[in-house]
């Protein structure tokens, strides 16, 4: 009875520790406009704190005090505000934070800290829902807890919770819509549904990414709901509703203003140079996944104030890269372990060997070779990842799906269900960055920032179920988290302080 209120108090303490972490980042270390993309997501909560309202997209101007202390000596006039592409439910989170500095003082300067702890805020429930997501799928406190303070403990993730940007939005409901998930498989009644919908139905109105999560999400929970044998039609209805019905009025808003759905700026841009690279000719010419990876544990800076425009950035160090591909290795290597001792306990031939195939092919794969660019430690994952694709979809098609087949375990279902859905975003993402990359005769959009909003699913793929089954060796897990606890101490001590105020 004693373990339960300890570890909720070293959770407590934990994102405490996280807030205050965040908060001192992003007051005394990160400058101005060193977080991607800060100035026009700033520029955007401006407008509506303002009572200008939403931005209107390739009309609205980014805030002439803010460009030009950005801008410096270059003399640039101000570009057009291309963050008012997004959907609104971040900047209308942020408004009240807006508020809040302008009665501190002039200038965007207080606006931007108040709104910076307030995205710290943000990214403390984010870490909350983790730990449940953990919590919940198991009821082991322990897991739950390290799971919270690792992430907790990304670079990335420091680095997103201390500026301006809907990325912290994108990780807290990409993590709730993996929480709900998981409770409506657990009981797939009406209430649980509802709730899986209300989540969805924010993410669809925070960014157009997750739209690509929501789509098989959404399918793969009515198929569910109706394999329950319950009255499902009404609750499935208000299902759909609630998490289509917000971005479908925000695409008919955008039709009527815009003439487009969902506008983005990669349709407004053009380059002198263009490439025709097909797929494995785009993966022979550029490290792409390397890029990725990389850029998902830690990028910082940004084109910062008064550096003229000049983009700069700090990568982590390639130790740091290496340790995080062995870590996150381990823990997928256990999930799916998780999934292959499940073919097993069926007790059927075909079952006993179904994990054989997806892992044949997947040695095809290797043995051709199309990744030859990427870094050694990136390809063990980017094999993992095409490994655990392959054999839940195998999985998948065999045993849950197939008409008149009734798959009673939830979990397997969940964890297969969830690689289905990071396979087909990370394919989506692909293809766009393919053509992108073509269009501009260089590798570009290589942002791992991306990935945030199938982190929930990562999760309950690659993660929870691996962290449940060495819940025996929590000790070893434990000094893991804690070397990325120290690793990020020094990574911020050693280089990334140093960037910054070298900026």
């Amino acid at each position: 009875m004693n373990q339960i209120p300890a570890v909720n108090r070293f959770l407590g303490l934990f994102l405490i520790l996280f807030f205050a972490k965040a908060v001192f980042v992003s007051l005394f270390v990160t400058p101005p406009w060193d977080v991607p993309d800060e100035i026009g997501h700033l520029g955007y909560v401006k407008e509506l704190a303002t009572g200008k309202g939403v931005p209107v997209f390739r009309e609205t101007r980014m805030d002439t005090e803010m460009w030009d202390h950005m801008a410096g000596a270059s003399g640039a006039s101000p570009d057009y505000n291309w963050i008012a592409q997004h959907p609104p439910l971040y900047y209308l989170y942020m408004v009240p934070s807006y508020w809040v500095g302008e009665l501190l003082g002039d200038g965007f300067q207080y606006p931007l800290h108040t709104g910076r702890i307030w995205n710290a805020c943000l990214m403390v429930l984010a870490l909350y829902l983790v730990y449940r997501i953990c919590l919940d799928y198991s009821g082991k406190q322990m897991p739950a807890f390290l799971l919270a303070v690792g992430v907790g403990s990304i670079p990335m993730v420091t680095q997103t919770a201390a500026g301006v940007n809907n990325d912290t939005m994108i990780i807290a409901l990409s993590t709730a819509i993996g929480w709900r998930w998981m409770h409506f498989y657990q009981r797939p009644n009406r209430r649980n549904l509802l709730w899986l919908g209300l989540v969805l139905g924010l993410g669809g109105i925070t960014k157009y990414t997750l739209l690509v999560v929501m789509a098989p999400v959404s399918a793969f929970s009515i198929l569910y709901a109706f394999r329950a044998g319950k009255r499902m039609v009404l609750p499935v209805a208000g299902f759909v509703m609630l998490g289509w019905a917000p971005i479908s009025l925000w695409a008919l808003r955008n039709v009527i203003v815009l003439g487009k759905a969902m506008p983005t700026s990669l349709e407004y841009l053009d380059f002198p140079t263009k490439t025709h690279y097909t797929v494995l000719e785009f993966f022979e010419a550029y490290p792409f996944f390397t890029h990725m990876f990389r850029s998902f544990w830690g990028i910082f800076g940004w084109h910062g104030s008064g550096q003229d425009l000049n983009l700069t950035t700090l990568h982590i160090p390639v130790v740091y890269q290496c340790f995080y591909a062995v870590l996150l290795s381990v823990f997928v290597l256990a999930s799916l372990a998780c999934l292959v001792a499940e073919t097993q306990r069926k007790g059927r031939f075909s079952g006993k060997f179904l994990f054989v195939i997806p892992a044949l092919f997947t040695l095809g794969i290797y043995l051709i070779g199309p990744f030859p660019r990427e870094a050694f430690y990136v390809k063990q994952v980017v094999y993992l990842g095409i490994y655990s694709s392959l054999f839940s979809l195998y999985f998948g098609i065999l045993r849950i799906w197939m008409p008149g087949v009734r798959w009673e375990q939830w979990e397997s279902r969940l964890q297969v269900e969830a690689l289905v859905v990071s396979a087909f975003f990370t394919a989506i993402i692909v293809m766009q960055m393919i053509s992108y990359s073509n269009d501009s005769g260089m590798l570009r959009g290589t942002h791992g920032r991306y990935f945030f909003a199938v982190f929930g699913c990562l999760l309950l793929g690659w993660m929870v179920p691996g962290l449940n089954k060495l819940a025996r060796f929590n000790w070893i897990c434990g000094v893991l988290v804690l070397a990325m606890v120290l690793g990020e101490s020094w990574l911020w001590l050693d280089s990334v302080i140093p960037f910054f105020v070298a900026r």
